[in-house]
Parts: structure tokens; C-alpha cells; sequence
């Protein structure tokens, strides 16, 4: 459960291996969720935190599909967030270019969507 700053709880589900959808400033990213952990502050609260791995566009399309491919960045970028970033995001959906070997190399799936 978080809390914003007006009182407000919204529940999290978060999975470890979840793909999500933080929007910054000027456009979406994406993200691989690493790790999820909590800190006991001065206050005697808890914090809980998540590490991520980024996703970034190779300027490249399949030929076919047409969806963009995207590169795992699991080395560089990792950053620590508050929990408290994925109350706007949403998942999106990509799937692992090769299952046999994994080169780190994704499709986003810009044709996935939810049936009604």
C-alpha cells in the first residue's frame, strides 16, 4: 500500500520481472523491475524502494512487425526509486527477442492490448 502526500492509499502488485512504464518529464520509459526492498526511516516508517534496469530504444524496427527494439540495460543505469514512482506507471508489454540465448535485445508489442 502506498500513501501520496494528500492521504490518498493506492495498492501496488509488483512482481520482480515486471516491465514498467515511468513517465518522466518529457516522454515514457521503461524499465525492468529488479528488486523491491523497504528502509526504516528517522521516523520509525517504512520506505520501500525499487531498483530498476532501463530499456533503450536501438533506433531500430523489426522488418516485418515493425515494433521497436529495445536493449536491456541491466549494467549501466540502474537507479533506486521510491515505490511511490509506479502510482502512474503502467506495464507494457515486450517480449525477449531470443528465449535460447539472451543477447538482451527486446520487442515492445505495440499491438498488445486488453479484450473488454
Amino acid at each position: 500500500m502506498t500513501e501520496d502526500n494528500y492521504g490518498n492509499t493506492e495498492k501496488v502488485c509488483l512482481q520482480l520481472g515486471d516491465i514498467l512504464t515511468i513517465q518522466e518529464e518529457e516522454c515514457e520509459s521503461y524499465a525492468m523491475l529488479q528488486s523491491i526492498f523497504q528502509h526504516k526511516g528517522n521516523d520509525d516508517k517504512f520506505y520501500v524502494f525499487i531498483v530498476v534496469a532501463w530499456f533503450e530504444y536501438v533506433n531500430k524496427n523489426h522488418t516485418i512487425l515493425e515494433c521497436p527494439i529495445y536493449r536491456l540495460n541491466d549494467r549501466q543505469w540502474r537507479r533506486v526509486f521510491p515505490i511511490t514512482v509506479i502510482d502512474k506507471a503502467h506495464k507494457a508489454h515486450f517480449i525477449r527477442r531470443s528465449v535460447d540465448t539472451d543477447d538482451g535485445y527486446w520487442y515492445k508489442n505495440q499491438f498488445y492490448f486488453t479484450a473488454i
